[in-house]
């Protein structure tokens, strides 16, 4: 393929929107290796002399145009061909920059920009040189959030280096602390009203302000800060011995307290300007040892000393997963400067104070969101994942069954009743404890011995709901039947 067909078809209508590029790039260097393969070598020897370029050179001559015909979220897989292509990967060093603006310039791209610097070092024996010796290239043409998220990357390289890293993000840490702060929030509000009525300014320097007193009392610099966690509306960093949370609200902001549950040092809303809506959260807490998997043995101890706990104590959890379970690495209590530091349970959205510390190697609860008490109407509570919370939910139960068996009291089954209360029927559930109300201790007597242990009462429960449900629409039914047989009469 010659050079003029191949830019036809990378202009052609099949490619209109970039689609298609890599493809033909590989199409080319592949039809010129087949027909290099074929030649005779008097052949071959008279292509080199002539003025007809080979596949790799047309596209060396054109790579900055075959770049800008990529399609965005496209780009960096052509990077990876380029890199595992012997004889082109020193295009990424020779059109260093122009790849670099380019990435930066298209949101989709930007967290490429750190897999290209990588392979950069990894593939050139130069690579860590060339990189100290570009950084600042990188530092002018790379989003200061892109190079923030990269700088694990950049550090390490020489004293020179460090400083320049550091400094750059001292500079621009208000800017910076903005672009976490709306990245951590865009998946939950697309709303532009409610954006605009965002001030983020002032809370970018509120959280930049958080940042430096934290690296004052942990003795760090900004360059010792690294993202430990990022979901779809939250950024978590590691600062020193504290982290940070920056991200979407919390569905119970207020919350039940309880021993299980990470201490913050701080924990608070922030509000748009006008309308006051909580717009996000920040929390900042102790790190812990998140080293922790889903097997026989923290099954067992996930189950004995979080969720069986908290549903002694009343608490419901409904987003249990192992993402949110942590290892405590000194006392479960709130600490700055390495000391001792007092924090209202109000103050953090807590309703009381922690009257029990958990010691280093206990397990606790890391995301402080989804906490119900008992009495919450089911369908009042939210449900992150729910996998292993019905597991563990169904051992309690059923441990529970086996404990209360034996001594059920007319208190106890009020209190079974009540868990099935939910918006919906709450009439239905109110006419059962209205029947158990009225009930004599003979009559009582019968019916515990008709049904003995908790399980039986709960289906009994369950059951009664359901036959209203149906009875409900039974006789809605018959009414409707009544009025038609009524209209045929007349």
């Amino acid at each position: 393929m010659t050079e003029k067909e191949f830019l036809k078809i990378l202009n052609s209508d099949e490619n209109f929107d970039g689609s298609k590029t890599i493809k033909y790039v590989k199409d080319l260097l592949y039809s010129d290796g087949e027909s290099n393969a074929k030649k005779n070598t008097i052949k071959q020897i008279y292509n080199k002399m002539s003025s007809r370029k080979d596949a790799a050179d047309i596209v060396k001559d054109n790579f900055l145009y075959i770049l800008f015909k990529t399609q965005p979220g496209l780009k960096s897989n052509l990077l990876k061909y380029v890199f595992n292509n012997d004889s082109l990967k020193i295009l990424s060093k020779q059109y260093f920059k122009e790849i670099l603006r380019t990435l930066n310039a298209e949101e989709k791209n930007r967290r490429a920009v750190g897999e290209f610097i990588l392979r950069i070092k990894d593939e050139f024996d130069d690579g860590e040189e060339f990189i100290n010796e570009n950084l600042e290239i990188i530092i002018k043409n790379v989003n200061i959030y892109v190079f923030f998220d990269n700088i694990y990357r950049l550090k390490g390289m020489s004293e020179e280096t460090d400083e320049l890293i550091n400094n750059t993000i001292e500079e621009n840490k208000y800017a910076l602390c903005k672009e976490i702060l709306q990245d951590s929030i865009k998946c939950d509000y697309q709303d532009e009203v409610r954006v605009d009525d965002i001030d983020y300014e002032d809370y970018s320097k509120t959280i930049a302000i958080l940042i430096d007193e934290l690296l004052e009392s942990e003795a760090k610099k900004w360059i010792d800060v690294h993202e430990i966690g990022h979901g779809s509306s939250s950024h978590t960093y590691s600062i020193g011995n504290k982290v940070i949370k920056i991200g979407a609200p919390r569905t119970t902001y207020i919350m039940p307290n309880d021993p299980t549950v990470l201490q913050p040092l701080i924990r608070t809303n922030l509000r748009t300007k006008n309308s006051d809506e909580v717009f996000a959260c920040i929390e900042i807490a102790d790190e812990v040892d998140t080293n922790v998997r889903y097997n026989s043995v923290y099954k067992e101890k996930l189950y004995n000393t979080i969720f069986k706990p908290q549903r002694d104590r009343g608490i419901r959890w409904t987003d249990i997963h192992m993402g949110n379970i942590g290892i405590l690495k000194r006392p479960n209590s709130p600490t700055l400067g390495g000391k001792p530091f007092y924090v209202d349970p109000k103050s953090v959205g807590f309703d009381k104070e922690n009257d029990n510390v958990r010691q280093a190697g206990e397990l606790v609860s890391l995301d402080s969101d989804f906490f119900y008490k008992n009495e919450t109407p089911r369908d009042a509570m939210y449900y992150g994942s729910t996998e292993i919370y019905d597991m563990l939910e169904k051992r309690y139960r059923h441990e529970r069954a086996l404990r209360e068996s034996k001594d059920l009291t007319r208190e106890k089954l009020r209190d079974l009743v009540l868990e099935y209360r939910t918006e919906v029927n709450r009439p239905k559930i109110a006419l059962i404890l209205a029947d158990f109300a009225i009930m004599e201790d003979k009559e009582l007597k019968k019916f515990f011995k008709k049904y003995k242990t908790v399980g039986e009462v709960e289906n009994y429960i369950i059951d009664r709901v359901q036959n209203m449900s149906r009875n409900k629409k039974k006789n809605s039914k018959s009414i409707e039947e009544q009025d038609e047989d009524m209209e045929i009469g007349d």
